[in-house]
């Protein structure tokens, strides 16, 4: 109850204040901008629900990382867990999915990548480690982390091959 006697007193009965700290304005609002017939809201129960927790797999959705209606009334739901793009009707019904994860070169590019970046992390974790522990000379093991940066190069320089080679 004090928070909100305080932020009240602190609006001097306005809907916002605005002041400046250290050369960025900070708004704050304590009442809408909207009122009356002006104002908007969000109805319930929902007009159209799309994802289950069980049943068909284009209706389970997991990992959403953004959803919009098209103007013909198109829902599209971006479906990151799968890497699918999920389009439904104006009622939620399932019609079509385009993308997911495929077997082409960028795949094969993705893969090399995070296979690339993963011997990279644990060979300069270990080598740090080992250097701190006092069981390799740290000269030794400044000198060995451009392997490191070999191995990452010679992976980027395969995946470019397959890449061109699958282009021909």
């Amino acid at each position: 109850m004090a928070l909100v006697v305080a932020c009240i007193g602190e609006a001097g009965g306005r809907g916002s204040i605005e002041r400046d700290s250290a050369g960025i304005v900070i708004v704050e609002n304590f009442a809408p901008a909207w009122q009356g017939a002006d104002a908007w809201e969000v109805v319930s129960p929902a007009t159209v629900e799309i994802g289950v927790a069980e049943g068909e797999d284009v209706y389970q959705l997991f990992d959403v990382s953004g959803a919009t209606r098209l103007g013909n009334g198109t829902i599209v739901v971006a479906n990151a867990g799968t890497q699918e793009i999920r389009f439904c009707g104006a009622d939620g019904r399932h019609l079509r999915t385009a993308g997911g994860s495929g077997r082409g070169p960028g795949e094969s590019c993705r893969r090399a990548v995070r296979a690339s970046q993963t011997r990279s992390i644990v060979y300069n974790v270990l080598a740090v480690s080992a250097a701190a522990a006092g069981w390799v000379n740290p000269l030794v093991a400044a000198v060995l982390m451009p392997l490191s940066s070999g191995m990452v190069i010679l992976t980027a320089s395969r995946v470019e091959a397959a890449v061109r080679k699958a282009e021909v």
